[in-house]
């Protein structure tokens, strides 16, 4: 079995489901983590160097590679800003990471999560996987 799971900032996918990403791993699925945020599109972002950004990242590739993950990607929409960038644009990234990876199942952050970031995200991978 494919498995997407979809992570708005390099550690969701630790922090929420570490533990089955864990399992599925064990158990032979095909695991795919999509990180969505990062730096941006012009390596600057409004808030954190790309010190930082590289730092988290390499933190995340170590925690994905304790967990089994074989698979990964990054879509580098700007963290923290995603509510800026107009929803067809974000709609589109995940129409084309559903595309690309045909996965089974998709695993998602909570729709009422209190942060901007998973509430768009939420919306834009259910408006991609809906047909």
């Amino acid at each position: 079995m494919k498995v997407l799971v979809i992570a708005p900032h390099a550690d969701d996918e630790t922090l929420g489901m570490g533990g089955t990403i864990a399992l599925m791993s064990e158990r032979g699925f095909d695991v795919h983590v999509a990180i969505i945020t990062g730096y941006g599109e012009k390596k600057e972002h409004p808030i954190l160097s790309v010190d930082a950004w590289d730092r988290v990242l390499k933190e995340n590739k170590k925690a994905l590679e304790i967990l089994g993950v074989k698979n990964t990607s990054h879509t580098n929409l700007p963290a923290i800003c995603i509510e800026n960038i107009p929803r067809w644009e974000i709609n589109k990234v995940f129409l084309e990471l559903i595309c690309n990876v045909k996965p089974d199942e998709i695993y998602v952050p909570f729709l009422n999560d209190l942060h901007k970031d998973h509430e768009y995200i939420f919306y834009a991978v259910n408006v991609a996987a809906r047909p």
